[in-house]
This record gives structure tokens, C-alpha cells and sequence, in this order.
């Protein structure tokens, strides 16, 4: 079947928006062809900081003709009393194009049914390029010349081509063609390509490398051979290097041994993070004074030579720093915090140290035990601390880290440095099998519930895409530290801790509002956490939101979900004595205490079996064992049956009824822990 190209080329786009940009492209067309009845069996996807591809398979000639039922008068307005159309059936036809002798009526409107020819699919196509242009989602846009169009950098061209043949559109000024171009130094005169195999030939042959995943392998393979050590080849960087560059070329480049006196993690973060080179390693895994960087043209030497100019520029600005910093000890740097503020209304981030003291220790203690709380308490004071360094003020994203190497250069242990280096960065896949590890844990965990509690009981809730203040992410940061085990019990009594240590320095927050804001935060980061987990499981495990500040909870309703989904007369059972309690409830029906008797063989057999199975089922939810937890629902799914068939819960006599409501809310208070599984649409 015919095949679709389209290319768009443009000035260099930021690296981190290529990806993303080139499939939303894609989604848009594929899903604006499929509304109009021209489906795709493939698609394909390159990318480069000049360029994004699209190529799709499988698209028929002509959209396919379709059938448009349209809606008339009124019966009694559409035929007069001799059955004869008026005047306003007939004119409502005139204008559909049929004859009125084909309307239809369903008793209360006439309808029509009238056939659209199907348009040639390149005269579609023309229409969408430039409508799905207009959708590409970036964080930042900005439009040229004269033109009202956005876009995250000026369009160059537009190769567009469907069988072959050009598919006219324009967009910001640029009419469509069937031409690229190829390396902008090397080879920038354009070439003529009409297919995804001619495109990708001659930009391979002019330079110009389409694909990410071979240009990432490239630019592994050409720095390990150009390498005189061996290149810390972080995935993150591999990839951000990959879309800077169209043709990837690996250079060696050096610097004076006396900068391996700075923190080894400001070299890092300087080759790395600020000029996107790989540091170089020695055989122990020491720093060497090497680097390689990755370039898409100009001349070897002249490269090089820039590469290390610009390198020890910011090397010496770093030792500026390092060297002022090292006349002040980190009790100083903390006691400079007292001149900072954290919030107006929260007070200064020398308070904020004495509150994430106090938080640390209290989170390690319930976590971890008292020989975790006393290194957690003390990196918790001084975590903040290196926000009035030098080399903090000079390079931000090293904060907590230069706190760390400081605390470590005054005698501090091992594990406090650790704690208070490893709190800011917070990385999910952290080990957290030593003091230090577990004390870290607890200051990040400080840190985050101090932000949330104060700036949500200020009323700072974020809203649509604007989040200035980091909360989802500190949200985030919450579920992942409890799975790893450093919220065992979950949330509800660090936040209340965390509004505590406020209010013991003064400041009035709304403690309810902060709760509430707090589960509807959460709420949000599980459903956008679990975009591949069915909606009606989310539901059933967050129930009525009692428990969203308990991660643990959560996550393992949503694993009792995936167990009953496949079970509909499991769930049907299980559902009864949930539906019938909520029910009663309402109407202020709360049974009877103890064991009155039920008037019921069943109820009896019922109350009996669901006692003796009750503590191996708390057993069981205390181990968050889904598959046990359904053996037990399995194993009284039959008496349940058995008494709502045989009994009529609804006695007239209400100390018959009650007793038997009191059997129903035993067993909802089985069933609720794993979750509210009315919610859940049985597969």
C-alpha cells in the first residue's frame, strides 16, 4: 500500500523536547487519519536536533465513502395530514441532497441517510500536516520573522510525499517539498528523497545519522576507542549527547592535574551536567584528568583546544569557590542560613534546620529504630547548611552533596555525610541497607513533608501544569520512599509531626486543608504513577480516601484488584454485604453488638466460619498477601452465598434484623482492607 514521509526540518531543537516532540507529531496525524476512516499499519519514527521523521504504512488511496445519517423535522411538521411531505421536509432535503421519498422516521423525527464520497488521501493529508503542526506540544516556543505560528525553533523546511508524490501544504510560510538537506557544514545543499528509504540513505551518505539508538551506540563505541582510560558512559548522557548531534564524533580532550584536588563531585558535575563531556577513569576507578567530548563538526584540534579552555574556565571558578569555603567550617555555613529565608510566612531556613532535626529523628525512629535517629536528627540540622557555600551559590544542583564533602572534611562520620550528601538528589533505586543510607531516607522524607505540610497549609496547592514549589514531585518522592520501607505505617502522623514542629515555632498553618490537599496530591501522582493500571482498579484501591496517605495500602489494594478482576462471581459474592451495610448505613441502620441470635442456620454457619477466619485474614493483610487474602475470600464465598439466598437480611423483627446486620458489617470489615471492590469491573 502507498507510504507517507514527512520530514520536518528546522534550526537546532532543545534536546530534551525531540523525542517527545516527534511522537506527538505522529499521534496527532495517525489519530486525525483514523477519524476520517484511513487507518495505519505502521509507523515509524527518526529524530535528530534538525529534523523530525514520520513515516506511515499502509494507507489507502481514498478515504473510504461513509454513511451520514442527519436528523429532520419533526413527523408531524415533515408530512402534512394527507401523508405528504411539506415544504420543510423538502427543503431540509434540497439541502442534504437526497430525495425525500428516502427520509425515514423513527415516530418522532425523520432522518435521512446520505453517502459522502471518500477525498483522495493526499488531499487529507495536505489539510492535517499543518493542523497537526499546530499541536505539537513544547515547554517553551517562539515564533520568527513576521509569522503568528509557535514553535520551539523556526521551521526550515517540509519534506511531505504520499506514494511517492508531493503532498502540497504549507505552514509558517513554508511551502511543502521533496527536499532535505544534509550535514549543515559538511553537506548543506539539499537532495530530493520520496520515501523513508531514499530519506534515510542519503542523509546516512551527506552525514546526517536519523536514527537515536544507532547515533547513542556511535557515540559509546567512538568514546570508548578514543578513550585512553575508561569513560563514564551514564545512559542520561549517552542519550542528551545523542540529540545535540546529527553525526557524533568522540574527542579526548585534558586538564591540569591540580583541579583533582576539587570534589570529586564538582568535576563531575562540571564535565558532565554543565559542558555534556564523559569523565574518564583510571583503572582503581579514580578520575583521571581526561575527558571526551562529543562533537558534529568543526576541525579535531580546534575543537579540542575549546573544549579545554572552556573546561578549566570553569574549574578555576569552581577552586575560587572551594578555596573560600574552606575558611569557614560547616557549623558557620549553618549559622548563615539564619539571614535566609525559606518563606515569608515560614520562617528562615536556620528554623527550617532545627524542624527537619526534629522530623529526621522522628521518621528514622519509627522507620528504622533509635541508631538511625541520632545520625538522622544530626544531617538533618545540617542539611541545609551548604545553601550559603560558595560552590552551592556557583552550582546549585550540588546541593546537599558540597553539605556531605564538607561535613565529612569536619570530622563528622561517614554516615551523617552520607545522609545529608545523598537527602537532595533523591533517587528511587538508592540501597538503603546502611545507617547512612536509611538516616538519608529519613532527612529526604524531613524535607519533603516539611515543604508539603507548610506550603499546603498556606493554601499553595498546584494547579493545571504549574507546580513552582516542586510538590508533586515531593508527593512522588513520599510513595517512593515508603516503598522502600521508610514508611512502613504511611503518612497521617508525619504530616500531623511536620505541622507540630510549624506551630512549635509559631506559625499557624491550616492543618485539615493540609490533609485534604495532601490526598488529592497523592491521589493524583498514584493515578499518573499507574497510567497502565485500569482505572476501575485505582478507584477500588483508594475506596473512599481514608487511606491515600498510606502508599503501602494502596499498593497493595491495586494487587487485590489484578487478583478479583478475573473473578466475577467471587466479586459478585464479596460485593453483597458491602452494597447491603453501605445501604443500612444510610438509612442509619447499625445492627446489634455480640451474638445475637440470627433466626438463620446459614447466618449461623456464616458467623462461625467468618470468625475462625478472621486472624489468619488480618495475618494476611498485615503481610500484604493478595493471593492469601483471596484463598480466605475464596473459602467464604460459599456460606456468604449460601445466607443472602437464604436470608432475608431486612427482618421485620429488628432484633432478628439487627443481628443479622451485624453479621453483614463483620463481614464488611473483613472484605473493606482490600479495598472497595464494588468499584472493580469484573474481566
Amino acid at each position: 500500500m502507498p507510504h507517507f514521509l514527512l520530514e520536518i526540518g528546522c534550526e537546532e531543537l532543545p534536546a530534551s523536547s525531540i523525542v517527545r516532540a516527534n511522537r506527538a507529531l505522529a499521534a496527532e496525524i495517525q489519530g486525525m487519519l483514523e477519524e476520517r476512516g484511513l487507518g495505519v499499519d505502521g509507523v515509524q519514527l527518526y529524530c535528530t536536533p534538525r529534523r523530525l521523521i514520520v513515516a506511515m504504512d499502509g494507507l489507502l488511496a481514498q478515504q473510504p465513502d461513509r454513511e451520514k445519517r442527519s436528523r429532520g423535522p419533526a413527523v408531524g411538521a415533515a408530512y402534512d395530514a394527507e401523508g405528504k411531505p411539506t415544504k420543510a421536509l423538502e427543503g431540509f432535503c434540497r439541502g442534504q441532497g437526497v430525495d425525500p421519498a428516502t427520509a425515514e422516521s423513527d415516530g418522532q423525527y425523520v432522518w435521512v441517510t446520505k453517502t459522502e464520497p471518500g477525498r483522495p488521501t493526499r488531499e487529507i493529508l495536505g489539510e492535517l500536516i499543518p493542523a497537526a503542526l499546530e499541536k505539537v506540544p513544547f515547554s517553551k516556543t517562539m515564533r520568527w520573522a513576521d509569522l503568528t505560528v509557535r514553535f520551539a525553533r523556526p521551521v526550515r523546511w517540509i519534506l511531505a510525499a504520499y506514494d511517492g508524490e508531493l503532498v502540497p501544504c504549507a505552514w509558517a510560510g513554508i511551502a511543502s517539498g521533496l527536499r532535505s538537506r544534509g550535514h549543515r557544514f559538511e553537506h548543506p545543499e539539499p537532495f530530493e528523497a520520496r520515501t523513508l528509504d531514499d530519506l534515510v540513505r542519503e542523509l546516512r551518505a551527506r552525514m546526517v545519522e536519523p536514527d537515536p539508538q544507532v547515533r547513542m551506540q556511535v557515540i559509546a563505541d567512538r568514546a570508548q576507542a578514543v578513550c585512553s582510560g575508561a569513560p563514564d558512559l551514564s545512559g542520561d548522557l549517552v542519550e542528551e549527547n545523542a540529540f545535540l548531534t546529527e553525526w557524533p564524533e568522540a574527542l579526548e580532550g585534558s586538564f591540569p592535574d591540580e583541579y583533582l584536588e576539587l570534589p570529586e563531585p564538582v568535576l563531575v558535575t562540571t564535565m558532565a551536567k554543565h559542558e555534556r563531556f564523559f569523565p574518564v577513569r583510571d583503572g582503581a576507578g579514580r578520575l583521571m584528568p581526561k575527558f571526551i567530548s562529543i562533537r558534529g563538526g568543526g576541525v579535531d584540534e580546534d575543537v579540542r583546544k575549546g573544549n579545554e579552555w572552556v573546561l578549566r574556565a570553569r574549574f578555576n571558578d569552581a577552586r575560587f569557590f572551594f578555596i573560600q569555603d574552606q575558611r569557614r567550617t560547616l557549623d558557620e555555613f549553618l549559622a548563615a542560613t539564619q539571614g535566609m529565608n525559606f518563606d515569608a510566612k515560614l520562617g528562615t531556613i536556620r528554623q527550617r534546620a532545627d524542624r527537619l532535626a526534629s522530623l529526621a529523628r522522628t521518621f528514622a525512629e519509627v522507620a528504622y529504630g533509635t541508631d538511625v535517629a541520632g545520625v538522622a536528627e544530626q544531617a538533618g540540622r545540617y542539611a541545609k547548611a551548604d545553601l550559603t557555600t560558595g560552590l552551592v551559590d556557583e552550582m546549585d544542583e550540588l546541593q546537599g552533596v558540597i553539605g556531605g564533602v564538607y561535613a565529612q572534611r569536619d570530622g563528622m562520620s561517614a554516615d551523617v555525610a552520607h545522609a545529608i550528601g545523598t537527602h537532595y538528589a533523591y533517587q528511587s533505586n538508592l540501597m538503603v541497607d546502611s545507617v547512612g543510607a536509611k538516616a538519608g531516607l529519613a532527612v529526604t522524607l524531613a524535607d519533603q513533608m516539611d515543604k508539603l505540610a507548610g506550603f499546603l497549609g498556606l493554601g499553595r496547592i498546584p494547579s493545571g501544569s504549574s507546580d513552582p514549589l516542586g510538590l508533586r514531585r515531593a508527593a512522588n518522592i513520599l510513595i517512593e520512599i515508603a516503598e522502600n520501607g521508610g514508611a512502613p505505617t504511611g503518612y497521617e502522623s508525619h504530616l500531623d509531626a511536620a505541622l507540630a514542629a510549624y506551630a512549635a515555632q509559631g506559625v499557624e498553618l491550616d492543618g485539615e486543608g493540609a490533609h485534604k490537599a495532601l490526598k488529592s496530591l497523592m491521589e493524583q501522582r498514584y493515578r499518573s504513577r499507574a497510567d497502565d493500571v485500569p482505572a476501575d482498579w485505582l478507584d477500588a484501591a483508594m475506596g473512599d480516601g481514608q487511606d491515600l496517605l498510606n502508599p503501602l495500602v494502596i499498593q497493595f489494594r491495586v494487587l487485590m484488584a489484578r487478583e478479583l478482576a478475573g473473578e466475577p462471581e467471587l466479586l459478585s459474592t464479596l460485593s453483597r454485604p458491602l452494597n447491603l451495610w453501605s445501604a443500612a448505613q444510610k438509612q442509619g441502620l447499625n445492627g446489634s453488638e455480640g451474638t445475637a441470635d440470627l433466626q438463620s442456620a446459614e447466618g449461623e454457619q456464616l458467623r462461625q466460619q467468618a470468625t475462625q477466619a478472621a486472624a489468619g485474614l488480618n495475618e494476611a493483610y498485615e503481610r500484604r498477601d493478595a493471593a492469601a487474602v483471596k484463598a480466605a475470600f475464596v473459602a467464604l464465598a460459599t456460606p456468604i452465598h449460601q445466607f443472602f439466598e437464604s436470608t432475608m437480611v431486612m427482618a421485620e423483627d429488628t432484633q432478628v434484623r439487627d443481628a443479622r446486620l451485624a453479621l453483614v458489617r463483620q463481614l464488611t470489615e473483613m472484605i473493606r482492607p482490600a479495598g472497595d471492590i464494588t468499584k472493580i469491573i469484573a474481566g
